[in-house]
């Protein structure tokens, strides 16, 4: 397989575990942050590293996006009714 091949793979693959993620904790009978979003995505980042390295720094660079939104939402006033 080419790289070009193993990199569309790992996109699919990580998206796939990213949605996996959020599927299950919108199951869950409690309302969550994005904070918490982005350390799931994070630690799954982590674990995924010691076989998927490709899958896992896509699943690494998403849980720094999410973090990063959830620093914005903490310090904008105008966004905290997002918080819940």
């Amino acid at each position: 397989m080419s790289d070009r091949d193993e990199d569309h793979k790992a996109v699919v693959l990580a998206q796939g575990k990213a949605l996996a993620i959020l599927s299950v904790m919108l199951e869950r009978d409690r309302p969550f942050r994005a904070r918490e979003y982005g350390e799931y995505l994070g630690t799954f980042a982590a674990i995924t590293g010691e076989v998927e390295h490709r899958e896992a720094t896509i699943l690494a660079s998403w849980s720094d996006i999410v973090m990063e939104l959830a620093n914005t939402i903490s310090r904008s006033p105008g966004m905290s009714s997002l918080q819940g």
